[in-house]
């Protein structure tokens, strides 16, 4: 019997090198009987236990070359994963940095308009000095008292008609500057603006605009023209006062072209309301006796004097 070079016990599963003089007595068999198994002069599968320790095992350098190339692999993996997450610190701190330099910019926007808008409000002492420069050669009654012949310091009832005669000038020459918002006691604040439609069927963001202006600036008089609107057409959980300051009291009226029915959207029309407690003293109200709405009126108070507040719109 031919014994191979190295005694080796065979299981199935792995792929090894196998020398020739194994093949030739795999191919020979123990008794010389002659055998069918099919060997390749290179790769076996068979899991051999080599008895030699000194015998080189190609299953042993397979698996060595694999654990190489698998930690070769696992490095770069590692150093993928470290590059990521750098990658990913660099994007958060550059994101962060943006953010930290836009509210900066917004800061120091926003403390110029404040600065700007501050420095542009005119007080009553500027209004005063720049209507005395404005008329040098004014006479002294209309500066001082006329029961001294020296100059005294002009009473609080003179102080008021001449800012109320600035105000005016103003308003001629078209306004300038901001509306202040605060609102001293004992004055009554008046607003009227060409609405221009009002929105009543299609859109409520005027009406909310307009809600906004009458408490950010503490309005108790609104007047307006140009309310494009068939009242008669409105349901009355939208009529004209129920959409005016929700849940505040309000007294007026708002008038529109009665005459004819063109459409819901009815042009012209104007409208009066009285906010708040200044309704207590609202005496009487009215519109245009013809119907074509082109006023609405107020009258405030109840003594012998009294204040009538009209708007009038004159279409083309």
């Amino acid at each position: 019997m031919t014994t191979p070079p190295h005694s080796s016990t065979v299981r199935w599963g792995q792929a090894v090198s196998v020398s020739p003089s194994l093949i030739s007595f795999v191919q020979t068999g123990v008794h010389g009987a002659h055998t069918s198994l099919a060997v390749s002069p290179l790769v076996a599968r068979a899991d051999v236990r080599d008895s030699n320790p000194t015998a080189p095992s190609g299953g042993a350098n397979n698996v060595a070359q694999l654990g190489r190339s698998y930690g070769a692999n696992l490095s770069n993996i590692n150093s993928l994963r470290k590059r990521a997450k750098s990658q990913h610190r660099r994007d958060i701190w550059l994101q962060n940095r943006a953010t930290i330099e836009q509210k900066r910019k917004y800061r120091a926007l926003l403390k110029g308009y404040r600065d700007f808008q501050r420095k542009s409000t005119a007080t009553e002492d500027d209004i005063v000095q720049a209507l005395e420069r404005r008329n040098p050669d004014a006479p002294d009654s209309q500066l001082n008292q006329p029961d001294s012949d020296q100059a005294v310091p002009r009473s609080a009832l003179d102080a008021e008609h001449r800012e109320m005669a600035q105000l005016i000038e103003l308003l001629r020459e078209g306004g300038v500057g901001y509306a202040p918002k605060h609102k001293p006691d004992g004055y009554v604040r008046l607003m009227f603006e060409n609405w221009n439609s009002l929105g009543v069927f299609t859109h409520n963001w005027k009406l909310d605009c307009l809600n906004y202006m009458i408490k950010d600036f503490q309005v108790d008089l609104v007047a307006g023209c140009e309310t494009q609107c068939n009242w008669n057409l409105v349901p009355p959980q939208r009529q004209f006062l129920h959409l005016l300051c929700p849940g505040i009291s309000t007294v007026g009226l708002a008038s529109h072209n009665s005459t004819e029915t063109i459409n819901r959207e009815q042009m012209g029309g104007t409208a009066v309301a009285a906010i708040g407690r200044i309704g207590d003293i609202i005496s009487d109200k009215g519109t245009d006796h013809t119907g074509l709405g082109r006023w609405s009126w107020l009258r405030i108070g109840t003594g012998k004097k009294t204040t009538r507040l009209l708007c009038g719109y004159l279409p083309c």
